[in-house]
C-alpha cells in the first residue's frame, strides 16, 4: 500500500479550490519516522503538504521515502535560486508546478521557472485544477505547457474540500466531464509530435469505454482505501488527500500498521471516492 503523509499546512499562496482543511503540522522529524514505520511494515511513502519547501528540511524526508519528485507552486525557487541544488542533493529529479493561482501580471513567471528547472537537469510537470471556468480551455492550456517548454501537463478536478467546500458552482457536472476526456483525447492528437504528455488524474473517473470503466464495474476503479491512503499530521486516515475532511476518515493508523474499516473496504465504488455527489446542476 502506498501512503500520502500529508506534513505541512503552510503555504505563500491561498488558492480557492485548495482542498487541505488541516491546521496541524507533521514536524520533518517525526515524518522521518513515520516514513521508516510505514516501511518496516511493506508500505511506500510519498511525502505531500501545502507548499513544502517553506521548511527545507522536509527535503531530508523526500529523500528517506525514495520519492524523486516535489510538488511546488515555485515561488521560493525563483525568490532563492540555490534551493535548486539543495532539491537535487535530495534526489529529486522531477519538479511538479502548478499553474493556478497565477494572474495577467505574473504571465513570465511560470515560463522563467520551466526554463531554469530544463537547465539544471530537472523533468518538468505543469498541473492546473479544472473547474466550470475552464473546462473549455484544455487546448489553450496545453498551448501554455508547451510554449513554456514543459515535458508535460496534468489536469486535476476541482473537489469540493477543504477551502473549496463551498465552490458549488466551480464544479464539473457529468457533461462537462465528458468534453474534458474529448477534448484532451484532441489535443494529444495535436501534440502527439511535439513531446508534451498529457494527463488527466483519476478523479475525472473512468473513461467512457475505456479499460478504467470495465475496472469501475469490478470495483476495481479507485485504489482510494485499497492500494492507496492519506495520513494527516494528527494521525487520521483517509483514502486519499482529495477526501481529507471530518467525516471522511477510512481507517487508522498507529506505528505503521494501517488498519481499514471493513464497512468501507466493502463498498461499492464505480468512480472517485472524493465525488460523494456523482453530478451537479448546470448553471
Amino acid at each position: 500500500m502506498k501512503a500520502v503523509i500529508m506534513v505541512n499546512r503552510k503555504c505563500n499562496m491561498r488558492c480557492d479550490h485548495c482542498y487541505i482543511p488541516y491546521t496541524v503540522e507533521r514536524s520533518p522529524e517525526d515524518t522521518r519516522r513515520i516514513i521508516r514505520e510505514l516501511k518496516e511494515n511493506d508500505h511506500s511513502a510519498v511525502i505531500a503538504g501545502s507548499e513544502t519547501l517553506l521548511n527545507p528540511d522536509y527535503l531530508d524526508c523526500y529523500e528517506a521515502a525514495g520519492q524523486r519528485y516535489l510538488l511546488t507552486n515555485g515561488l521560493l525557487l525563483v525568490d532563492n535560486p540555490d534551493l535548486f541544488g539543495r532539491i537535487a542533493e535530495a534526489g529529486i529529479t522531477e519538479l511538479r508546478f502548478s499553474m493556478d493561482g497565477f494572474h495577467a501580471a505574473a504571465e513570465g513567471y511560470l515560463e522563467r521557472l520551466v526554463e531554469g528547472s530544463r537547465k539544471r537537469g530537472f523533468s518538468v510537470q505543469l498541473t492546473t485544477v479544472i473547474t466550470a471556468d475552464n473546462y473549455l480551455r484544455i487546448q489553450e492550456l496545453c498551448d501554455r505547457a508547451a510554449g513554456y517548454g514543459a515535458d508535460r501537463i496534468q489536469f486535476d478536478r476541482l473537489v469540493l474540500s477543504g477551502r473549496a467546500d463551498g465552490l458549488c458552482d466551480k464544479a464539473l457536472n457529468s457533461r462537462m466531464v465528458k468534453e474534458v476526456f474529448a477534448s484532451v483525447d484532441d489535443a494529444r492528437k495535436h501534440f502527439l509530435e511535439k513531446e508534451l504528455e498529457i494527463r488527466l488524474h483519476g478523479n475525472f473517473g473512468p473513461k467512457p469505454g475505456s479499460v478504467g470503466e470495465k475496472l469501475a464495474a469490478e470495483n476495481r476503479y479507485c485504489p482510494a482505501g485499497i492500494d492507496l491512503i492519506t495520513i494527516t499530521p494528527d494521525n487520521k486516515v483517509y483514502g486519499c488527500p482529495f477526501t481529507i475532511g471530518a467525516g471522511k476518515e477510512v481507517g487508522t493508523y498507529n506505528r505503521g500498521r494501517v488498519i481499514i474499516d471493513e464497512d468501507f473496504r466493502g463498498s461499492k465504488r464505480h468512480t472517485c471516492i472524493a465525488h460523494l455527489i456523482e453530478d451537479y446542476p448546470e448553471k
